[in-house]
């Protein structure tokens, strides 16, 4: 049978098989079964199939086939973990809306997801509004994935001190009720970058130290933002510091950051110790790492160092042009929190993205 042969599949992880199977039981005239289509949905969701995802949901929606609060859970969060804007700006909304609209109610997770959304628009207001709607309309009760979404819109917004209110009143909720999770590694990610945006660096290192103290372990996610807040200000003897408490060794991200930190404050010394701590751990410089050190040895009037490094530069950009793989691809600047999803199967995590 058609579920039979989706079950293999399934199994096998092989999606590409699964949506073959799928069009050929449409183009027999078979409707898909509740099991079916959650088993369908499930396979493309761990495989991150989104947009793939989105076609069988509006597929299912077009045959008439029964909708629940599973198959629209699991689109608008496809639409939401998707690179795709108009996937997230207008896909989602539209889907969750016609949810509402045919009287099915949505869950924790389906509120966490739309909120996602928004904050992914920075559209703080409008995560406002419908963190009002499920508590008044719904009865439900936000969770930590909902907060953390809150407190990164606010960094967009630039209102630090709204943030804080929102974890705040997270952590509130969890010393009331400890069933209701309290901020975890994401939650703290998200307050931190808002501070840091904000230049509140030194509240930032407060709640770094907060996490800590409570054993939530910090990501490379933590680092990297509590160092850019430093970066900007030219402490690299913070910046040191914080390396030192790294579980992981420094990137060539960190590097750059503690060099940028450098030439904030002219210190061509310790930015050239840095570039030779890094060269001895093997971590490959960035263009920007050899430009920063171009710009700080000129500036000491260190001419063949500047030189140097200027080589180092026309080198490092004839590598990347002749590169056939991205360069340096597993480092990224601009890094992806997923943000855990506590209530429904459809799916365990979510993109908290950019």
């Amino acid at each position: 049978t058609f579920g039979a042969m989706i079950e293999a599949c399934e199994s096998k992880g092989d999606w590409e098989r699964a949506l073959e199977v799928f069009s050929d039981m449409e183009d027999r005239g078979h409707r898909a079964n509740t099991p079916l289509t959650h088993r369908m949905l499930s396979l493309l969701y761990s495989n991150r199939r989104w947009t793939d995802a989105v076609g069988v949901f509006e597929r299912l929606l077009a045959q008439g086939v029964p909708m629940d609060r599973y198959k629209y859970t699991s689109a608008i969060a496809a639409c939401v973990r998707s690179k795709d804007k108009y996937m997230v700006s207008v896909k989602a909304h539209s889907i969750f809306r016609d949810m509402i609209n045919k009287q099915i109610s949505p869950g924790v997770v389906a509120y966490g997801a739309i909120i996602h959304a928004c904050a992914k628009e920075k559209n703080l207001q409008r995560a406002l509004v419908l963190f009002e709607e499920m508590q008044r309309n719904h009865g439900l009760q936000p969770d930590v994935a909902i907060y953390t979404s809150l407190i990164k819109a606010t960094a967009h917004q630039g209102d630090w001190e709204r943030a804080i209110e929102f974890f705040k009143e997270l952590e509130h909720l969890n010393e009331e009720d400890p069933s209701q999770l309290g901020p975890n590694v994401f939650t703290y990610n998200a307050l931190i970058t808002t501070l840091t945006n904000c230049r509140q660096s030194d509240r930032a290192m407060d709640y770094y130290e907060d996490m800590k103290s409570k054993v939530i372990s910090p990501d490379k996610v933590t680092y990297d933002r509590l160092i850019q807040g430093y970066e900007v200000r030219g402490e690299w003897e913070v910046i040191m510091k914080i390396m030192s408490e790294m579980n992981e060794n420094p990137t060539a991200i960190t590097y750059q950051r503690a060099i940028s930190a450098c030439q904030v404050k002219n210190d061509w010394k310790q930015a050239i110790k840095f570039y030779e701590e890094m060269t001895e751990r093997g971590v490959h410089p960035r263009e920007n790492t050899y430009l920063a050190l171009y710009d700080i040895c000129l500036e000491a009037n260190l001419p063949e160092a500047a030189s140097e490094f200027y080589n180092y530069l026309r080198q490092s950009t004839e590598d990347m042009d002749k590169a056939t793989v991205p360069f340096l691809e597993d480092e990224e600047d601009d890094f992806d929190d997923p943000e855990p999803l506590e209530s429904e199967p459809v799916y365990e995590d979510y993109d908290a993205t950019n």
